[in-house]
């Protein structure tokens, strides 16, 4: 399991996604967890673009996603430049990806958090 490590470490790499495959890539020794097994990313929104990115060399063989990147943007995250077609390109590279998963309370999630005050960190904003 991996949580959001942004402002607690100051690393703007530290998504939770990003976190996680990191913890399971150590914990099992190898950068390609293909070879440990068929893993899968389960996620509470749709990946940013820098998350994205990582998917492809993580060697996970499936995403799951609850809320989608506008439920997050709707809160002030700012996503990044991912193509509109990320999922196809995820699975031409043998990542199945599933959506939707909840949505609604994914999303609702998002919404609570900003509302209660959390921070909305983004470069050059905050």
């Amino acid at each position: 399991a991996g949580v959001n490590r942004v402002l607690a470490e100051g690393l703007s790499v530290a998504h939770a996604e990003v976190v996680a495959l990191s913890l399971a890539q150590q914990r099992l020794g190898t950068f390609d967890l293909t070879v440990a097994g068929d893993y899968e990313l389960v996620t509470s929104a749709e990946p940013c673009v820098q998350c994205f990115g990582a998917l492809f060399w993580a060697g996970v063989r499936g995403l799951v996603c609850g809320a989608r990147s506008a439920d997050a943007e709707a809160a002030g995250f700012d996503e990044g430049p991912k193509p509109e077609d990320w999922a196809e390109l995820l699975t031409e590279r043998g990542i199945a990806v599933t959506t939707d998963v909840l949505r609604p309370e994914a999303a609702q999630v998002i919404r609570d958090y900003a509302a209660s005050g959390g921070a909305i960190y983004n470069p050059s904003r905050g």
